[in-house]
């Protein structure tokens, strides 16, 4: 009687189900996003996770170490995270290449079929952290609406290079270029939060605000950088006013054609052939309009 007690205790642990990686279709899914698997590996490792993120392109296995992700059994791919800025070029560069599938599914004739910027609902298990990353086996991946484009990438990208340079009507116009109707709710969000900006600095209170709270609305997060401008630009807008003005050194040929000639009404002829076009204080760079 006690060896067939035994036998039955043994035969009930066998048949318990594995939460340890043993039968993933059994283990709850923790939905959450790659920046934070990124972020905190090791929190993750056997987990069974999902999440967005945008397709890059095929990847190639190499230097597997320990892992079981070989060439022969399995090929990866490159995302990035669904909210990445990738117009910006170090998150355009930093692109995640450890999302593995095996070549025996279906999954990866799917992937071959990817486009690149494809959103993408990633399921799968987060099998070993090495070196600080995460090393992902996709188990399913189904397409998401929505998607960006060269064009939207690079008018944004242009725009804000205009708005460093503090060029706040040239990256108006840019960023209005930036096209709007398959791209996901936060890169629209994006544009209107860099348009508000610029009218905020050029002193146009009500377009700012147009453009600030249509960011708001389009946000999937509370974005608090937006917040603050939103209360600038109805309490204080004056306050956000570019008001300092950049003097570069304009070359003799463009000069006007008074300063052509000096006090004594000579005009002088310098050793490099060009007139000289009289003596203009020298810039002293960048000054203040007065208030």
């Amino acid at each position: 009687m006690k060896s067939l007690v035994t036998f039955g205790c043994v035969v009930a642990v066998c048949a318990a189900p594995c939460h340890a990686g043993g039968d993933d279709e059994l283990t709850e899914v923790v939905a959450t996003t790659l920046t934070s698997i990124r972020e905190n590996p090791s929190s993750y490792k056997g987990v069974r996770v999902t999440f967005s993120a945008q397709f890059s392109n095929i990847g190639q296995v190499q230097n597997p170490f320990f892992t079981r992700f070989v060439a022969s059994d399995f090929a990866n791919f490159h995302v990035w995270a669904d909210d990445q800025p990738i117009w910006r070029e170090r998150e355009y560069d930093n692109v995640y290449g450890l999302c593995f599938v095996a070549k025996t599914g279906d999954l990866l004739d799917e992937v071959f079929r990817m486009r690149t910027y494809q959103r993408l609902r990633i399921e799968g298990v987060v099998r070993n952290t090495f070196q600080g990353r995460p090393w992902l086996e996709v188990t399913r991946f189904a397409p998401l609406p929505g998607r960006v484009d060269t064009a939207t990438l690079t008018h944004l990208y242009r725009g804000e290079q205009h708005m460093e340079r503090r060029q706040w009507s040239q990256a108006i116009a840019e960023l209005s270029l930036a096209p709007s109707g398959e791209a996901p709710r936060h890169v629209q969000a994006a544009v209107h939060k860099n348009i508000g900006l610029c009218y905020l600095r050029l002193g146009e209170q009500s377009a700012a605000l147009r453009h600030l709270h249509s960011s708001k609305e389009l946000s999937r997060t509370q974005d608090h950088e937006t917040d603050a401008l939103i209360m600038t630009a109805q309490a204080t807008p004056g306050s956000a006013i570019d008001r300092a003005v950049s003097q570069r050194v304009v070359p003799d040929f463009e000069r006007p054609l008074w300063e052509a000639f000096n006090e004594s009404g000579q005009v002088t002829a310098p050793t490099n052939g060009r007139i000289e076009l009289g003596a203009p204080p020298s810039p002293q760079g960048h000054y203040s309009q007065p208030q």
